[in-house]
């Protein structure tokens, strides 16, 4: 997707123009409208609310067809939090409570549009930091929305990005954020507990569309059932750690490398056991498809010190990223 196609037509900065004076102003300006769209989307009661977010997304899976989804999280304060993953192939209920989390279900490793889904909700924040260059910030139209927009520069090393912030003109929240070839769109904003918050989400990469997010939520004021937050018999319990150590690795080899010159990534999320052996791998992201049956085949070669909870062993989710040089 174009930026033209979706603003459009005019540009009106903000300042006038002048040196130092003008990029200080520019700047200074820019980081007022990610703080504004930071105030307006947080809640304005700090006391724990119950709630119930609902969600179901579409996903764009490796054969071209969009998976459907959906996803369940009851609140209650000091009591706990439930939470229901549900896909055509995937089912997981996770309970987590003051001491201990339970797991039910056959693996407690989310698929990534699961995780994805979750990264959006209930509203991705994307900020300015130093590396960035404002460029300009104009007001424009975004899908009938009169907007602010920020156009900028981040600079990382020889590499230059230019992407662009867009927040509504009038509530301040953000509604659009373009980043290198990822395409944020928030849309349908709700009001909970004085928060401006996206009922919908679309997220693009290269134009095409990879995730479509629809979100519900409601303050409870009926009681909840107590079977909601006691783990059956069968549950996969975790316990909470008063102190911990992650996971380090021992034997991390990467593949043999080819002749080329480039070097492709393939980053793999998996669960570190008790043992410190590899299970339930599973692919997060990556630049050769045609690589990621190695990727995990790599990945579950590799050993670690476990991760320590309590003094105990105890298992860890992580991305584990394979780097295929010259393939």
């Amino acid at each position: 997707m174009k930026r033209e196609d979706l603003f459009g037509r005019h540009s009106v900065p903000l300042c006038p123009e002048g040196g130092k004076l003008f990029r200080a102003q520019l700047r200074a300006r820019a980081f007022e409208l990610v703080e504004r769209a930071q105030e307006v989307s947080a809640p304005k009661q700090s006391a724990p609310i119950v709630n119930e977010t609902v969600l179901t997304f579409h996903a764009l899976s490796a054969d071209g067809s969009m998976r459907e989804g959906s996803y369940s999280r009851v609140f209650a304060g000091p009591t706990g939090t439930w939470q229901e993953f549900s896909s055509a192939d995937f089912h997981l209920v996770r309970i987590d409570l003051p001491d201990r989390v339970a797991f039910i279900g056959p693996s407690r490793v989310l698929p990534p549009e699961f995780r994805e889904m979750l990264h959006l909700s209930p509203i991705q924040l994307w900020h300015l930091d130093h590396e960035d260059v404002i460029r300009e910030i104009k007001k424009s139209t975004h899908k009938g929305v009169e907007a602010q927009c920020v156009d900028f520069d981040t600079i990382r090393g020889p590499d230059t990005f230019n992407n662009e912030f867009c927040f509504d003109a009038h509530s301040g929240a953000q509604i659009y954020v373009r980043s290198a070839n990822m395409e944020l769109e928030n849309s349908a904003f709700y009001d909970f507990v004085g928060a401006k918050l996206p009922g919908h989400m679309q997220q693009y990469r290269n134009g095409t569309l990879v995730l479509d997010v629809q979100l519900t939520r409601r303050v409870l004021t009926e009681g909840l059932s107590p079977d909601m937050f006691t783990p059956p018999p069968a549950a996969n319990i975790g316990m909470r750690c008063k102190t911990y150590r992650r996971a380090f690795g021992q034997s991390m080899p990467q593949p043999a490398a080819g002749n080329g010159g480039t070097i492709a990534e393939v980053v793999v999320h998996a669960v570190i056991s008790f043992d410190g052996k590899v299970r339930e791998a599973a692919i997060e992201n990556s630049d050769r498809p045609d690589l990621n049956e190695d990727a995990l085949k790599t990945a579950r070669s590799w050993t670690f010190s476990p991760a320590m909870c309590n003094g105990k062993p105890n298992e860890q989710e992580a991305n584990l990223v394979i780097r295929f040089q010259g393939k």
